[in-house]
């Protein structure tokens, strides 16, 4: 991890030298020992190459970023350690900004269950430099629009359906398109503190409405893989947007009019389930009994979510950065502001102080409003609305047959929930309830993880 020295990361365009031997007595034994291996079938020794200090600094911050949270104890010293080399270099050095965007980008869809400590790195670094955040806040917003703009591409699409070298070029690993979407849009949900006008939930809704759409299109009775994909995918996000301002009542009210509009989707209903996407099998339906009814995902998530809205959007299950954030967020606004304010502070100070001992009760008073005045200075920034696919486009997708990507492709048959473990008859489950968020949570990220 980085020091707390700031010359530790300041860059230079200097180089580090190798030490030259001095004299002639030395100089001569290179040369022998040179030599002698050149004889004896040996190599020369190569020097080594250094790379600037800027160059350095990115690769130690990129090993740095990869391994918050892994251990809790550090983790606050870690987040502050970190966002002050960011804060100072992303604005100014071009190769150090474009490595660490890379890299968050790349973190979020490899390591999404870390999606909540790298939101808490970036407030940080956001409130000690504005900048910063509107160049992450930008970066991320092209890369989604990058993916749409792929969809969008008559083409690209037009090859997928007639190459399947794609799928090598993808690689096994790929998760697709659809699901980076996902995993992006939980990513600037939990970047809401930094967001002009809830504009995430916006975002949520017009994905949302898109899957409603696209399934009416379709009609009712021909089962959309697209539609179901995007709605559990937008539904099962909500809680994300939540969880990075708990305390936001406004906010739990624009996510509960989306758990309204969610109410419109139309479920594909399953006559019968077929044999080969249930886990357990019977050889005789009239003797034997399914240990579990076939449930599928799409289904249970809405009410899912619905249950933490009744319990008052209760998502413990979320790591809670902004506890942990505040603190130094709240002492950096803190010293911004006594720093434009030092005169005036200053005059303060030499008041007499048996008036501020009388004026307690008041000051208490307004310790309150000074709270909600420094949460409402943390820097801001806009999130436009994406360009979205015409619906003549997703619908060429709606199968996602021809979709390139191992979790979009999980969504080409009806997705049945494996259950292994019977409920225990003391009362004492070793899981979650299937029905239940955090079992459909878990499944989701162990899927994108895996």
């Amino acid at each position: 991890f980085l020091e707390d020295e700031e010359d530790e990361y300041e860059p230079s365009e200097a180089r580090v030298e190798l030490p030259e031997l001095s004299g002639r007595e030395g100089a001569g034994a290179s040369r022998e020992r040179i030599e002698h291996n050149e004889e004896h079938g040996g190599h020369k020794r190569q020097r080594r190459a250094f790379l600037p200090k800027i160059i350095e600094l990115a690769k130690r911050i990129t090993v740095d970023i990869s391994c918050l949270g892994d251990n809790p104890q550090y983790l606050t010293k870690d987040l502050d350690s970190i966002s002050l080399p960011i804060s100072k270099e992303l604005e100014v050095a071009d190769e150090f900004r474009n490595a660490i965007l890379e890299f968050f980008y790349g973190m979020a869809i490899e390591q999404p269950h870390k999606v909540h400590c790298l939101s808490g790195l970036i407030q940080l670094c956001n409130v000690k430099n504005p900048k910063v955040g509107q160049y992450i806040i930008e970066y991320l917003h092209s890369k989604v629009q990058e993916i749409l703009d792929g969809l969008s591409d008559e083409e690209s699409v037009e090859k997928n359906e007639q190459d399947e070298a794609n799928m090598i070029i993808y690689g096994s690993s790929e998760c697709g398109p659809w699901d980076r979407l996902k995993l992006m849009l939980r990513f600037l949900a939990s970047l809401t503190p930094i967001l002009e006008d809830y504009s995430v939930v916006t975002i949520f809704k017009t994905f949302l409405e898109t899957s409603i759409n696209l399934q009416q299109e379709i009609g009712g009775e021909t089962r959309s893989a697209l539609s179901e994909m995007i709605f559990f995918s937008i539904i099962s996000s909500i809680p994300y947007i939540i969880a990075s301002d708990r305390n936001n009542e406004e906010l739990k009210i624009r996510c509960n009019e989306l758990l309204k509009i969610g109410e419109n989707f139309k479920y594909y209903e399953l006559k019968s389930t077929p044999e080969f996407l249930q886990h357990f099998t019977i050889s005789n339906s009239e003797t034997q009994k399914l240990p579990y009814e076939p449930q599928q995902m799409v289904n249970l998530i809405l009410p899912a979510v619905k249950k933490l809205s009744e319990d008052g959007w209760n998502v413990a299950m979320f790591f809670d950065i902004q506890t942990i954030i505040e603190p130094y967020i709240k002492a950096e606004l803190e010293k911004i502001e006594s720093n434009n304010d030092q005169e005036m502070k200053s005059e303060e100070a030499n008041e007499d102080e048996e008036k501020k001992e009388d004026e307690n009760t008041e000051v208490k008073s307004e310790k309150k409003e000074s709270e909600e005045k420094i949460k409402a200075q943390v820097p801001k920034h806009s999130l436009p609305q994406f360009k979205m696919p015409t619906m003549e486009i997703i619908k060429k997708h709606s199968g996602l047959d021809k979709s390139v990507g191992n979790i979009d492709s999980l969504w080409r048959t009806p997705r049945i929930i494996l259950q292994v473990f019977n409920p225990s008859s003391i009362g004492f489950d070793t899981v979650p309830p299937t029905e239940s968020y955090i079992s459909l949570l878990l499944r989701d990220l162990t899927q994108d993880l895996v």
